[in-house]
């Protein structure tokens, strides 16, 4: 799975990798690690929009290595962390706010 953790000075860490599984749309898997992505809230599955928005991230992060910032764990302990296609500028969550599966969070 390619899974790159570079341990930053400070406090920022860096993750890349290719998506494993997505969970929901926006919760995503980079081989052992579960990430939560930062600033964003979508429908959970089963509800309305929910299994839209999974379906977007399968499509978005398909075969597409990402880099993440991570930012620090959620009360779940899954890593908070802002990601981008490798090359790309927007986020993912940005993306996702912006095509209206999801909302900022």
């Amino acid at each position: 799975f390619g899974l790159t953790v570079f341990l930053g000075q400070g406090t920022t860490d860096m993750l890349t990798g290719n998506v494993t599984h997505v969970r929901d749309g926006d919760t995503i898997e980079i081989g052992p690690t579960i990430i939560r992505l930062a600033g964003l809230n979508c429908p959970e599955l089963g509800a309305f929009g929910g299994s839209g928005a999974k379906s977007e991230m399968q499509r978005l992060t398909a075969n597409e290595r990402l880099v993440c910032t991570a930012k620090g764990l959620d009360r779940y302990d899954r890593q908070l962390a802002s990601c981008t296609i490798s090359g790309a500028s927007e986020t993912l969550s940005d993306h996702m706010i912006k095509t209206g599966y999801c909302a900022t969070w």
